[in-house]
C-alpha cells in the first residue's frame, strides 16, 4: 500500500509570513494538530501545536510572530509514491509525529 492511500488530503496550510495566532486558528478550524509552510507550492516548514506551546507560548513569543520564524524546518518528508514500510522507518528514525507528503516538490497531504 502506498502513502497515497492513507495520507490526510489536502493538506492544511499557512503561508510563512502567517502569524503563530493564525496558524493556530487554523488548527482549531481544521481540527488538525499541524499545518504545512507553504509559499509558491513548496514546503517550507511545519508547525504543530507542540511547537506553538513550547515556541511560542512558554518563550513569551508575540502571537503576532510569523511562523517562518519558529516552524520546524526543513520538514522531514516522504513521497506520495512510498509504501507504508518506507514511511514507517522514517517516522522511526526522524522521532516525528506527523510526516508532510510530497509530490515532486509539492506538498499534496501528511501521514501522522
Amino acid at each position: 500500500m502506498r502513502i497515497a492511500d492513507v495520507m490526510i488530503t489536502p493538506p492544511v496550510t499557512v503561508l510563512p509570513r502567517a502569524t503563530a495566532r493564525q496558524a493556530a486558528r487554523r488548527m482549531e478550524t481544521e481540527a488538525v494538530g499541524c499545518v504545512l509552510v507553504v509559499g509558491d507550492d513548496t514546503l517550507h516548514g511545519v508547525v504543530t501545536d507542540r511547537d506553538l506551546a513550547v515556541r511560542v507560548l512558554s518563550t513569551g513569543t508575540d502571537p503576532e510572530t510569523p511562523v517562518s520564524e519558529f516552524m520546524s524546518a526543513p520538514a522531514v518528508t516522504v513521497d506520495a509514491t512510498d509504501d507504508l514500510e518506507a514511511a514507517y522507518r522514517v517516522f522511526r528514525r526522524a522521532g516525528v509525529r506527523r510526516l508532510p507528503v510530497l509530490d515532486g516538490h509539492r506538498p499534496v497531504g501528511f501521514c501522522g
